[in-house]
């Protein structure tokens, strides 16, 4: 029943308003960009008509105004696409670049474009795909083909262990004790699809609790996502996030809600793939996901003509870089693995992890060391890239047959932090997913010097807690403690009803510790001798622990 849910009439027509997809095979697919919004039945005063409740609320909540920019392509355009000439299919449009995906089958290649150019509502043409010639499949160049994924079926000991050790690196495990797994949250996963899925031991919750929003299929608009001869790449990323296997396996984000768009076409690497994942972002958008999280990275494509340089991992070239740039600005956090280039002769990132606006995760190992697979930066324009780093090996995940395993990938790093950060936003639903990643790059261990192997460093989720809420992250968080702080003229002053050594910790709202010590209470109304006079205006967090009880107190001056 849930495998294919339609999500909204209108996201049909932002994204497929030609014929229904043939199944003929086309020698050549082009983005046709076309001149203008003129004469839309859409207009930015409607947005009902082409953006869900959920769009709207995302945008209006963080200040984001619905723009030209957001109007699906003028569907009479399509219309006489669709109609100036037998053969020519329109797969899909493109509204933030108000462009049409057209194929067709024809050898007078340049006169049917000069045809198609000559249309007085016609910009230009991209070519975006030639038919590969070879038999069988092709050996994808994108950074999922550099993945290393172990093959070595783990026992069951070690999956224990090496399962909590992502959630426990980056300290997601006080997020989850205090109730904060995702729920309400809608994560837009974009990769090769999700074979089995409906039918995995660990992730068939996700159809029982009603967690699968919909599925979309863009290299193929008839496809199933869940067909099981597709890529399991997928398969594995999501169960990162969403796996829950009582007592065996825990994903970082289990309770939020997804969105599976399988963008890559594993037996060709060409540039439609860039637009296969507009699309799919447009979809998302559209949709009402919070959050964007991709595998994927695209520098070299099966016809060399077409390849991307390293110097244009700028931020501002690739097509794929500026969707994902875009969908940033539209109030979407979204996240894109670096790549796993750091010991091959690329050695930098790629596309979309170049973005500015992209948030890029690299990898480290167990240890909290640097794994030199993962793809240095800086971008070619200097950004800090990648922005963070998450664990990237010894990572366990469950397979498309339902058994469990260890492997290796940037691609794997990215789905922890964008799990974890789903529940974060859920504990903070009023932060914007721009405060969102900055709270992120504050809690990291490198904050103060970002590197070009690590960013910013190993996120902290514990610590982004305690600056964006000041809520009590006790690992027992069901235990109520009666700690209470106010800020006095010149301390702190302390009410509890336990006795004991307090320690205490002052930092400013940019998690710089400030002030700490100890005091040992005797009585129920105490003073902390905290220098309060000197503090500047601002927001502060007063971190207490007493008797193993811990509270954060957030106060104003």
């Amino acid at each position: 029943m849930y495998r294919r849910i339609l999500l909204l009439i209108v996201c049909c027509f932002c994204l497929n308003v030609g014929a229904s997809y043939a199944q003929t095979t086309y020698d050549y697919r082009y983005w046709v960009m076309l001149t203008d919004k003129n004469d839309s039945p859409f207009s930015i005063n409607e947005p009902t008509a082409f953006l869900s409740d959920r769009a709207i609320e995302r945008r209006s909540n963080q200040n984001i105004p619905i723009i030209e920019q957001d109007l699906p392509v003028n569907p009479s355009y399509i219309q006489n696409l669709n109609t100036w000439k037998e053969g020519i299919n329109v797969v899909y449009t493109t509204k933030w670049f108000n462009a049409a995906v057209i194929e067709f089958s024809d050898d007078s290649t340049k006169q049917m474009l000069q045809g198609i150019l000559d249309l007085d509502f016609v910009q230009d043409t991209v070519l975006l795909r030639k038919l590969v010639k070879e038999s069988g499949k092709k050996e994808s160049s994108s950074s999922i083909s550099r993945d290393k994924l172990a093959t070595d079926v783990l026992e069951e000991e070690e999956v224990l262990e090496l399962s909590d050790a992502f959630l426990d690196l980056h300290n997601g495990r006080d997020l989850h004790n205090n109730g904060y797994k995702g729920d309400g949250i809608v994560i837009a996963v974009m990769d090769t699809g999700y074979p089995n899925l409906p039918d995995l031991p660990g992730l068939q919750q996700l159809f029982a609790n009603s967690q699968i929003m919909g599925t979309k299929d863009f290299p193929h608009l008839d496809g199933d996502v869940y067909d099981g001869e597709e890529y399991h790449h997928g398969t594995r990323v999501l169960s990162i996030m969403a796996g829950d296997v009582s007592g065996e396996y825990l994903g970082a984000a289990p309770h939020a809600t997804y969105l599976l768009l399988k963008t890559e076409n594993v037996d060709l690497e060409q540039r439609s793939e860039e637009i296969n994942w507009i699309a799919a972002a447009e979809y998302a958008d559209s949709a009402g996901a919070d959050i964007l999280t991709t595998s994927l990275g695209y520098s070299n494509f099966d016809y060399p003509e077409y390849n991307y340089t390293q110097e244009e991992m700028d931020g501002n070239t690739a097509w794929i870089t500026k969707g994902a740039d875009i969908a940033a600005s539209k109030g979407m956090f979204v996240l894109n693995s670096a790549g796993n280039s750091g010991n091959n002769s690329w050695g930098t990132i790629t596309a979309p992890a170049d973005g500015d606006s992209v948030f890029t995760v690299g990898g480290i190992k167990l240890d909290s060391t640097y794994w030199t697979s993962s793809s240095p930066g800086p971008s070619a324009d200097g950004q800090v890239k990648p922005e963070v780093a998450a664990l990237g090996l010894d990572v366990d995940y469950i397979k498309e047959d339902g058994t469990f395993d260890t492997g290796g990938g940037t691609s794997f790093a990215v789905p922890i932090i964008a799990g974890l950060s789903a529940c974060l936003w859920q504990s903070n639903p009023e932060l914007s997913a721009w405060e969102l990643r900055e709270l992120i790059i504050e809690s990291s261990s490198q904050f103060e010097n970002p590197n070009d192997l690590l960013g910013y460093g190993i996120p902290d989720f514990a610590k982004a807690f305690f600056l964006s809420s000041g809520t009590n992250l006790s690992i027992d968080a069901l235990k109520e403690t009666n700690l209470q702080a106010y800020l006095a003229q010149d301390h702190i002053h302390l009410t509890s009803e336990e006795r004991g050594q307090l320690s205490y910790y002052l930092f400013n709202q940019s998690g710089q510790l400030l002030q700490k010590g100890t005091e040992e209470i005797y009585q129920n109304n105490t003073q902390i001798p905290l220098n309060t006079q000197d503090l500047k205006q601002g927001v502060y967090l007063l971190h207490l622990k007493l008797n193993g009880e811990r509270r954060v107190v957030k106060f104003n001056k």
